[in-house]
């Protein structure tokens, strides 16, 4: 803390979250932040400090308007400005909901007295403040990276509270340093005892005090004399409870964490009206939330308590009981799953017949759900069942299907196991195929190698299996890079699938090739294979693949996405878009999350080329780095780091580049192994590296390294990266640009030079257009540009043709022709502005001013308005017209080919900067607007 305050004196700003339970020690922080802020303000007579409370009367907000008027007695102004926004403040309705303006101009007024000098605001207990001050600490979190700002708040856990939880998430997600404080230790604890009492704790009072969970709190009140329990003491509150309650909440904790009150009736066997009075005692006491949907349990402390507290063989019989109950009422398999789950391996044949019989009819509806939950199941069932069941081998093979859906190496490992006591060849085959392709889909391309190499040594197969092993081992051969290889086996497997007509080793030995072909430069034939291997795999017959259909969904849902690369390549986006739709529609509702996050990412790195980056932004939201297949947190940051580094906020670009493991934090660090980079890198979904490159290098020219920046982008002229980046041709000019920028006239030679090249093997027109730039910077000749400019006129990528527009615009000015380059500026920053690309405005502005050009004052802000319709982003705007036209989320989703989820972030954020509570009120707004005036 202390090195942040003193960064603070050197005008770089930075926001601190303390968290942690009641007496833990958060406000004794953050009085030595204040006590040590205001030191560091005298000492270097400059700055201000500002502290008030969530709990201050009339407000938190009240607090620092009041302060914030009293920081700089010379600027009346400011002060007057804090005078009238604390009037405003005081005639508000206190229960009102967020006021999105009134949070923007505190953080207006803020932003002004940081012109000042360094302000420190520190704000205790931010759980209690209201939605204006949390909406206005998000505004601020958002800009200490800019600003001379230091923010300091502390909160409890309150794990029910939603404002604050989304709160926490922006601001981690925008640098903040979150710090928790731990609870107390056991021996902590004893010696708080031991202080309080004067006399070390007894085995009684130890065993209280365990409950407390290390919170002082709790613990000042189990010792003798201390307070009486309250609703932070949920151990004691369960014990003051009515009978029927505590019988209620023991049921309740069967089913887990949360849970409906349908299901809750469902194991108790009482009806609605009967559970009203226990779950209202519960409810009072603090024990358990009302979510709207779902009931859940406050503390998990008192969840696993109840749990523990019911006899073992009580509550396997309760499990089996309530496992039937909800299977009656209707409840999902994973839900009745959930109670099967921890009887799994008891569960015998003759007992638990029902069970079993409901495991074998469920088990695939199970696996697509709940992948994690039946393997666990089935495998525990199986080490109880004899092979000569009946069921044996319906559920051994309904557990492969599950292993390959789960993902990841515990997926792997079930079907390693399974494929170790299997006998039969078609059955091992097929496990076989299965292992190497979840060990595909982890990137262990060598283990994927090896499991077929097993497979070849056990014995001959049929001809259709040994063809769709070979066309998985084409395809594998290719992501790690072994292109000759790839492309010899997967001629081959296309001639003998084709002779014996085996669609799923045709599919397969296609895919390969159209991959190898992208990676020889030829993308018209690659994009043909593409088409003859999703026709193949429209021919596989599912029910003979029997525990593959996965597999084959994940090699046309793998073909579908490398078709609309493809597509979007040859400029032709709306086919990618629909190619993108039919993947969406074959995966449906039981898609993965692998499955779903290939389809997202694929979708928001189109919308990243097509300028729709607010679209793209809101498809990446829904994406987390903990679910799908390993390589989607590359591509997912990268293309995130880049929207924002190009709207020059600096901060989220660096979260999401800090997000990825491995990162080089400087270019000059030694280069990992050459295998390493190229696993990295190889292959279609590798391919993306090459976002992650752009984004370290725009940071870098952002923080005024350009030799740092060209250090990132010198690798992709490697021929050994080379070969990877199909499209490294996007970034040729990029060289050339930072290469002339830092006098390195060599490097911008071999650029172009490399450039022509790429044009040269594939005479495709943005490959061509990419040269033309090259040349055109590195000749210091017009010509050539203009017709980069005229392709990307007309190719649909608003970023490209301003970057070429502002080439232009640089030669024309180094030649002279100045009017010539002012047109050319004006226009590049035609396209940079409705992007929001700050970064780019001030880049293309600075870069014409060195060479003579100026431009108006609002060529060099490139941003918008932070609040009203002048605010909206493009895309929200569009939204915006149809919700004011009645249009539900549903409907808008279906005209704008968007999800309704990534609908629901647009009308969000629209209420939000039209300062609206309803749908209603844009609709009004929207009205008034349109009105015309007199």
């Amino acid at each position: 803390m202390n090195r942040h305050i003193g960064e603070l004196t050197n005008g770089r700003g930075h926001s601190l979250l303390i968290e942690g339970e009641p007496g833990i020690g958060r406000t004794a922080l953050l009085h030595r932040a204040h006590d040590e802020a205001r030191r560091t303000a005298r000492a270097s007579q400059g700055g201000h400090v500002v502290r008030a409370a969530g709990s201050t009367p009339g407000g938190p907000l009240t607090a620092l308007l009041d302060a914030l008027a009293r920081t700089a007695p010379d600027r009346p102004a400011r002060g007057a400005e804090a005078q009238r926004l604390l009037c405003g403040l005081r005639a508000r309705d206190p229960h009102r909901a967020a006021d999105p303006v009134l949070a923007e101009r505190v953080a207006d007024l803020v932003r002004k007295v940081t012109d000042d000098g360094p302000l420190a605001l520190l704000l205790d207990d931010l759980h209690h403040a209201d939605t204006t001050t949390l909406l206005l600490w998000q505004r601020l979190g958002r800009a200490t990276g800019r600003l001379p700002l230091l923010l300091v708040a502390t909160a409890r856990t309150l794990p029910g509270h939603r404002d604050l939880g989304r709160l926490r998430r922006d601001l981690a997600d925008s640098g903040t340093t979150l710090l928790t404080l731990p609870p107390l230790t056991d021996d902590e604890v004893r010696d708080l005892a031991t202080a309080v009492t004067g006399t070390a704790p007894g085995p009684e009072l130890r065993e209280r005090l365990a409950h407390a969970g290390g919170n002082p709190r709790r613990v000042r009140e189990l010792l003798p004399g201390g307070p009486a329990p309250g609703r932070h003491d949920p151990a004691a509150v369960t014990r003051l409870l009515p009978a029927a309650a505590r019988e209620t909440l023991r049921a309740a904790a069967l089913l887990g964490p949360d849970f409906t009150g349908t299901e809750l009736g469902a194991v108790t066997g009482r009806s609605p009206l009967d559970l009203l009075t226990p779950i209202d005692d519960a409810l009072a006491a603090g024990l358990l939330v009302d979510t709207d949907e779902r009931l859940r349990f406050r503390h998990p402390s008192v969840y696993e308590a109840l749990r523990a507290g019911i006899p073992a063989h009580e509550r396997a019989e309760r499990h089996h009981a309530a496992a039937r109950a909800l299977h009656v009422t209707g409840a999902t398999p994973a839900r009745v799953a959930g109670q099967l789950l921890p009887l799994a391996k008891t569960l015998t044949a003759g007992r638990d017949r029902w069970a079993l019989d409901w495991l074998t009819a469920t088990a695939a509806d199970l696996a697509e759900q709940a992948p994690g939950t039946a393997v666990a199941l089935l495998r525990g069932c199986l080490t109880r069942l004899p092979p000569d069941d009946p069921r044996h081998d319906t559920l051994r093979g309904h557990l492969a299907h599950a292993a390959l859906l789960l993902r990841g190496p515990a997926g792997t490992a079930t079907l390693r196991s399974l494929l170790d006591g299997t006998t039969d060849a078609d059955t091992r085959t097929q496990l076989t195929a299965a292992l190497a392709h979840g060990l595909f889909l982890q990137g262990r391309w060598n283990d994927a190698l090896a499991a077929l190499d097993r497979s070849r040594r056990a014995g001959p197969v049929a001809a259709r299996w040994n063809l769709l092993l070979q066309g998985l081992r084409a395809t594998i051969h290719h992501a790690a890079g072994h292109d000759e290889r790839c492309a010899v086996l997967a001629r081959q497997v296309i001639a003998q699938a084709r002779a014996g007509g085996h669609a799923f080793g045709e599919a397969y030995g296609r895919h390969a090739l159209s991959c190898a072909l992208l990676r020889e430069r030829r993308t018209a034939a690659a994009l043909a294979e593409n088409t003859l291997a999703l026709r193949a795999s429209a021919r596989v017959d599912r029910a003979d693949a029997r525990w593959l259909t996965c597999t084959l969904t994940d090699l046309r849902l793998t073909v579908l996405l490398h078709r609309a690369a493809l597509l979007d390549q040859s400029d032709r986006h709306g086919d990618a878009r629909a190619a993108l739709d039919l993947a969406r529609e074959e995966t449906g509702e039981r898609a993965t999350a692998g499955q779903l996050g290939g389809i997202t990412v694929s979708a928001a790195h189109l919308d990243y080329r097509a300028g729709r980056w607010d679209e793209a932004l809101a498809r990446l939201d829904t994406l987390s780095d903990d679910a799908g297949d390993p390589w989607l947190p590359w591509p997912r940051h990268g293309i995130a780091a880049l929207v924002h580094g190009h709207r020059d906020l600096g901060a989220d670009a660096r979260a999401h580049l800090d997000a990825l493991p491995e990162r080089p934090e400087r270019p000059e660090r030694p280069e990992r192994s050459e295998r390493s980079e190229r696993s990295e890198a190889a292959g279609p979904r590798g391919g993306r590296r090459g976002l992650l490159l752009m984004a370290r290098a725009l940071l870098a020219e952002r923080a005024g390294r350009p030799r740092d920046a060209l250090a990132f982008l010198l690798p992709t002229l490697d021929p050994v990266h080379a070969r990877d980046l199909d499209q490294r041709f996007l970034w040729t000019p990029d060289i050339v640009r930072l290469a002339l920028r830092t006098g390195d006239r060599a490097t911008a030679r071999a650029a172009a030079v490399i450039s022509a090249g790429e044009a040269d093997r594939e005479h495709h027109p943005g490959r061509i257009a990419a040269a033309d730039r090259c040349r055109g910077l590195v000749d210091g000749d017009p010509a050539p540009l203009a017709a980069a400019v005229e392709y990307h006129r007309t190719a649909g990528r608003p970023l490209d043709l301003g970057h070429a527009l502002e080439d232009s615009a640089a030669v024309h000015a180094a030649v002279g022709d100045l009017p010539a380059a002012r047109e050319l500026l004006e226009r590049a920053l035609e396209c940079y502005r409705p992007l929001g690309a700050a970064w780019d405005v001030r880049r293309a502005t600075g870069r014409l001013r060195s060479l003579g050009v100026r431009t108006g004052p609002r060529a060099a802000r490139g941003g918008r308005p932070q609040a009203g319709w002048d605010a909206l982003t493009p895309a929200e705007s569009r939204v915006a017209r149809l919700v004011a036209l009645g249009r539900s989320n549903p409907e808008i989703a279906g005209d704008l080919f968007l999800s309704p989820r990534t609908v629901q972030t647009h009308v969000s954020h629209i209420l939000t900067k039209l300062g609206a509570r309803s749908r209603t009120e844009v609709a009004r707004q929207a009205a008034e607007r349109a009105a015309p005036r007199h």
